[in-house]
């Protein structure tokens, strides 16, 4: 039986309307999380070829995954290692920014 069939009226249109929409914010979610993944796989890419802007790629990622972990499995140990990450992603930028500096 669906839920239009149990009740009837509006407050059974409401659920379904509810359900669509977590299936959309579910599917927002996943979306979310493969872009993240695939940004990480470019910033692999961008520190083979000893590219600077690795490090912004990472710190987008960790950013998405930390919110994803926070707001969306509440997974809080995930949540603090990504915020690991983006602080090593800040120190390595401008330690690589000093480092380029210190070349020429």
């Amino acid at each position: 039986m669906s839920a239009l069939d149990r009740k009837g009226g509006m407050e059974s249109m409401w659920e379904v309307i509810l359900w669509i929409a977590t299936i959309r914010i579910e599917s927002l979610w996943q979306i979310l999380l493969w872009t993240a993944v695939t940004l990480s796989l470019l910033a692999t890419y961008l520190n083979i070829k000893k590219r600077k802007s690795c490090f912004v790629i990472w710190a987008i990622t960790a950013l998405v995954l930390m919110l994803a972990n926070l707001f969306h499995t509440h997974d809080y140990a995930q949540t603090t290692l990504f915020v690991g990450y983006v602080l090593f992603d800040i120190y390595g930028w401008f330690r690589w920014r000093r480092d380029e500096r210190t070349k020429t």
